[in-house]
């Protein structure tokens, strides 16, 4: 991953896996509730990090099973740390935190040919049971759930680090790193969102309607609009490594806290995320990589053909990309979990911002 000042603020991987192994002795929220949901989360815990730590040894070719089953135990223990959820079982004799199942589809992947990667489509599941583990933590997490669908590129454009690195465009709407600029008169808030495509840049121009569009794929920045200091064009900056820099305004009256409000953490930041699929809401970060890495497993587990096709850095130009993404994805798991386990506690409410910088 290229070098900047955001990247090089991120923790080693075995500093937030230490961090996740210390939480067992004392577990969060509701994991110190009773013996079943402590024992779980530290037994899911322990399954997370080995099978982690197997996918650093194992190559593209296998690297996605094991990583999507690291994150799915992972959600395991969110789950039983959780305090929102109780310990009432279901007519099954089931506590409700015991996840069950996917509840996430990757469609129609023995079509999935090389050709037609980025435009598989990713949705929740058909069955209406809220336990299983992908919309019970968009649940725990206050998160979009994928009712509706989004293709694979989207997905993986909205991954933070591939805007340092070799990613998968989507749609244009990428995870953006905000800069607000206090002592503006009230309730007006101005800020400069950075590490947007020069192609989105490029088609929007000063056109104030089409930047409006533009920002109206980021739903917590509702009422916002293009906004120099100066009140007028030019609105956007070019940065050094050729993407972009757009100045905004947001009314601010009816928010208690705009910077926190407005974006999500991610990996000790707080950055401005896109909705998925049409939605409307935001697909948290660590379901955006729970959905990302089940498309990939699911390809690698029932289509290795097509999958060994993707992989073969001599003839697919995608390959390159997705050994960058799992790459990526052994360092962004345990953040994430660390992240998400603190949001199900209610631990993380008044979580500070370390560095946000890109």
């Amino acid at each position: 991953m290229r070098r900047s000042y955001w990247s090089d603020g991120l923790r080693p991987r075995s500093e937030s896996w230490r961090e996740l192994r210390r939480l067992r002795a004392s577990p969060p929220g509701a994991a110190a509730a009773n013996d079943d949901r402590r024992l779980t989360f530290s037994a899911a815990l322990e399954q997370a990090q080995q099978l982690a730590e197997a996918a650093e040894v194992q190559g593209t070719e296998t690297r996605a099973l094991s990583l999507f089953y690291a994150l799915s135990q992972a959600g395991r223990a969110i789950s039983a740390a959780a305090i929102e959820i109780n310990d009432r079982a279901d007519d099954g004799g089931r506590p409700p935190w015991k996840l069950a199942g996917h509840g996430i589809r990757f469609d129609n992947p023995r079509t999935a040919e090389a050709s037609e990667f980025d435009h598989a489509k990713i949705q929740l599941g058909r069955g209406k049971s809220r336990v299983e583990s992908f919309p019970r933590l968009a649940d725990l997490l206050d998160s979009d759930d994928l009712a509706l669908g989004c293709e694979l590129s989207d997905l993986w454009e909205a991954v933070p680090e591939t805007r340092f690195g070799d990613g998968i465009e989507g749609k244009g709407h990428p995870a953006l790193w905000p800069t607000w600029l206090h002592g503006m008169t009230p309730p007006w808030c101005n800020a400069s969102l950075d590490i947007i495509p020069a192609s989105v840049m490029l088609s929007c121009g000063e056109d104030e309607a089409a930047i409006a569009n533009f920002l109206s794929n980021y739903p917590t920045l509702k009422g916002a609009a293009a906004a120099s200091l100066h009140q007028r064009p030019p609105y956007w900056t070019r940065n050094p490594d050729g993407s972009a820099r757009l100045a905004i305004q947001i009314d601010s009256s009816n928010v208690r806290n705009v910077e926190q409000q407005t974006t999500t953490l991610y990996r000790g930041s707080r950055l401005v995320l896109p909705a998925q699929g049409g939605s409307g809401r935001v697909l948290h970060p660590i379901l955006n990589w729970w959905a990302l890495l089940f498309a990939l497993a699911q390809l690698t587990r029932y289509e290795p053909r097509v999958w060994s096709d993707l992989c073969d850095v001599d003839s697919c130009s995608r390959a390159t990309r997705i050994e960058f993404l799992l790459e990526i994805g052994l360092d962004a798991i345990p953040d994430l979990v660390l992240e998400s386990l603190a949001a199900v506690t209610k631990e993380g409410e008044n979580a500070q911002v370390e560095h946000s910088e890109p």
